[in-house]
């Protein structure tokens, strides 16, 4: 028997984990932001996406994680879904309570 199974069931489930709350905690940001967009004062684009990225990182951190893999994780899934793909997948977790296999498996690296 692989003694190696059970420990890459536990960090997959940890990840998942993670990512699920962080998802949750950005989708209440979001919401929170885009009720608040009345009284937002415009800010250049570039801006927008820092925030966006640092929100993130930011409930990541939060649920213990380190700086550096969450900055990591946000840069792959950015990289191949790009920022309305996190929050196409924000939000179909929030209805679903599931993570995309795929996102889980870009952002293993980050965490192991």
């Amino acid at each position: 028997m692989d003694s190696k199974g059970p420990c890459k069931n536990m960090k997959k489930n940890i990840i998942i984990a993670v990512l699920g709350t962080i998802v949750v905690i950005f989708v209440i940001l979001l919401i929170i932001g885009l009720t608040a967009k009345d009284e937002m004062v415009s800010v250049p684009i570039e801006d927008n996406v820092n925030i966006f990225k640092e929100e993130f990182v930011g409930g990541c951190v939060g649920e213990g994680s380190t700086y550096q893999s969450c900055a990591c994780a946000y840069d792959l899934l950015e990289k191949d879904m790009g920022q309305d793909g996190i929050i196409n997948m924000s939000l179909e977790y929030v209805k679903t309570e599931k993570l995309p296999a795929k996102a889980v498996e870009l952002v293993t690296p980050c965490f192991n």
